[in-house]
């Protein structure tokens, strides 16, 4: 079994050393955090890439300290757009002969709706390892060394004391587990 990481521990992420609220229960093998907190966004993105709108959906009010502290844009722009009208579709997106961007919701056949998109609105928003892996090095005072491990989602971030004890990272993918490893 992983080791867990105490709350005190997560709310320290923030490089301003203002708390994140990451919103956690006692359970008899330790800390679970709750499905709002940014642990479980990252444990439920597969590839740790999704549009703005999930990002923010999932984040909530901590998207934008998130977005600043570890995400990135990715260069290729998303094909498809999940619905905002909740319709459970994703729907193509289309560049007019203007310029401008839209999907089409056909959640409604009889009242297709026209959805305006923006360059930012489609383009995907990943977790930058080594920015994640240096706002925990300063959140926990460690020594900033960053490698990529085995296995996938892995990476050794930092190291502690003189004798240079590595500090790793592992997101589990969802299919394999629900948990974060931090050692």
């Amino acid at each position: 079994m992983p080791p867990t990481v105490s709350p005190l521990l997560l709310h320290r992420i923030n490089p301003s050393h203002r708390a994140l609220p990451i919103n956690y229960q006692q359970s008899t093998i330790g800390y679970q955090l709750t499905a709002n907190s940014p642990w479980s966004c990252l444990e439920a993105l597969p590839g740790l890439i999704a549009l703005p709108r999930v990002w923010h959906a999932r984040l909530g009010e901590m998207f934008e300290r998130v977005k600043a502290l570890i995400l990135h844009d990715n260069p290729t722009l998303a094909q498809l757009f999940p619905c905002p009208r909740g319709c459970g579709l994703a729907h193509d997106i289309v560049c007019r002969p203007d310029g401008s961007l839209v999907a089409t919701c056909y959640g409604d056949p009889n009242r297709p709706r026209e959805i305006p998109l923006t360059v930012a609105d489609i383009t995907p928003l990943e977790v930058s390892w080594s920015r994640l892996g240096r706002a925990l090095c300063q959140a926990l005072g460690l020594d900033s060394r960053f490698r990529t491990l085995q296995p996938p989602n892995t990476i050794q971030f930092g190291a502690w004391s003189a004798d240079a004890v590595p500090a790793v990272l592992t997101i589990h993918r969802p299919q394999e587990t629900d948990a974060i490893s931090l050692a």
